[in-house]
């Protein structure tokens, strides 16, 4: 079983989490992983030279998937040539962008992606009224 605190260490290292661009996150039965993603490759696969070790599922291949950060500071998940794919959002893979929330299957262990702040489009107020109107009600209004 993977420790939150040997990860955040074997990860983070000496940087701390204001550097991270994001968490994958993992909740099972046995255990919750909530890895950081750095600029660093970080892998996921059944061998222990992975980042995350996903030992517990057979369905994993050895070296599954990566996740680095492109020079733009995009976060991209990338299939490792596995037996069994990268799903991401329920769509097969080979490389595809994370932007915020995407739940990745590996196997049969479903991760999230988390990231440590979403983009804020620049609307403008009449844009911004406009999007609210097309939301669902609510039983109280949003402050202002």
């Amino acid at each position: 079983m993977v420790r939150n605190a040997d990860l955040l260490d074997r990860t983070i290292g000496t940087t701390g989490i204001d550097d991270t661009n994001g968490f994958l996150v993992y909740e099972g039965e046995a255990n919750m992983i909530m890895a950081p993603i750095s600029d660093e490759p970080f892998t996921l696969g059944r061998q222990p030279t992975n980042t995350i070790q996903i030992k517990w599922d057979a369905l994993v291949s050895r070296h599954h998937s990566q996740i680095t950060v492109d020079n733009g500071g995009r976060i991209i998940v990338s299939d490792l040539d596995s037996m069994n794919g990268t799903v991401v959002n329920g769509e097969h893979v080979s490389t595809r962008q994370l932007f915020g929330c995407e739940r990745i299957l590996i196997g049969n262990t479903m991760f999230e992606y988390a990231p440590t702040s979403l983009p804020w489009p620049d609307y403008d107020s009449l844009e911004l009224d406009a999007i609210l109107e097309r939301l669902p009600r609510l039983s109280r209004p949003l402050p202002r």
